[in-house]
């Protein structure tokens, strides 16, 4: 799971933030681009999937 998920984040010139287990099934990467904007992903189906834009990071 892992590998196909770090696979995509290089992709995508993200680099990961952080990492939280949501349940057994459910796992969110937050993630910052080059600009230090924040996006939250969920791992579904083999796919990252865009949950949200986080405007505000301190």
């Amino acid at each position: 799971m892992n590998e196909s998920a770090n696979d995509q984040i290089e992709d995508e010139a993200f680099y990961l933030d952080s990492i939280t287990q949501q349940s057994d099934n459910e796992v969110l990467f937050s993630l910052k681009d080059e600009e230090n904007k924040q996006y939250v992903f969920k791992y579904e189906g083999n796919e990252l999937i865009l949950d949200r834009l986080v405007d505000h990071v301190d």
